[in-house]
């Protein structure tokens, strides 16, 4: 019990402190000192932490592993375990900013790839495998041509998956496949959206608040960062003046507003 007080604590105390501005990262080490100081069992901010935020900035930036390859990760390899030294002297925006550019360039790669793969159905008639045991992966693609394959797994999977969906939901026995144009066109349309919200929000704005994000993951999976609209989206739901109805309109899997 005490585990859950202390990180509902840390929840709300970091986003009424830190949240207000949009070049987040510039406060690290207030955020930092917040966990330290409320912490059950804080861990000391050195080269360890540095590995752990480090990690945890880019699995927060590219949660599927469909945009970085190891290659990106390596040019960023010697701050690693620099990142403790960069945030005690609060220079750690400068990085940030550069990791910022690199997301950016990568996720309009990602985008301009997306457009061409799905523009045409997928064959089906080759044997492929997708391991949801693991995924995300916990390592990323080593070159760019195993992360083209792997985007190519990942993508027939979702579609499948979509195609499955909209045939249950069909209830009819027509075959799978005849649901392909409807999904490729769900599927567009989902992960075009991802990405929309990450250049409304800005790359930059975004890289720094998973990076704080990455910070408090560094402590344990339960110690967490919110942003403004998160903040306010969490206290809605724990209000108890808000008024509600009894109905709610959302699209489905088959693309429906039900």
């Amino acid at each position: 019990m005490r585990w859950g007080t202390v990180g509902l604590l840390l929840i709300l105390l970091a986003v009424k402190c830190y949240s207000q501005t949009a070049n987040r990262c510039e406060h690290a080490n207030a955020l930092i000192n917040l966990i330290q100081k409320n912490h059950v069992q804080p861990i000391p901010v050195n080269d360890e932490w540095s590995k752990r935020v480090f990690n945890n900035l880019f699995d927060q930036l590219d949660p599927q592993h469909i945009y970085f390859t190891q290659n990106d990760l390596s040019s960023f390899a010697k701050q690693q375990t620099q990142l403790d030294s960069l945030v005690k002297i609060n220079q750690q925006c400068a990085w940030v900013k550069s990791v910022s550019e690199s997301y950016k360039k990568r996720v309009n790669d990602y985008k301009l790839w997306l457009e061409q793969a799905l523009s045409k159905p997928f064959d089906y008639t080759t044997r492929d495998q997708f391991d949801l045991n693991n995924f995300p992966p916990k390592t990323f693609s080593n070159s760019a041509q195993s992360l083209e394959s792997y985007r190519k797994s990942y993508l027939k999977f979702l579609m499948l998956m979509r195609m499955y969906v909209a045939r249950v939901a069909d209830s009819s026995a027509r075959d799978l496949l005849s649901y392909e144009a409807f999904a490729r066109k769900n599927i567009r349309k989902k992960e075009l959206q991802k990405l929309s919200d990450v250049e409304h929000k800005g790359f930059e704005a975004f890289t720094g608040e998973a990076f704080m994000k990455a910070i408090a993951l560094a402590y344990d999976p339960h110690t967490t960062y919110m942003s403004e609209s998160e903040n306010e989206d969490f206290n809605e739901q724990l209000s108890d003046e808000n008024l509600s109805f009894g109905f709610s309109v959302t699209e489905n899997e088959t693309g429906s507003f039900v």
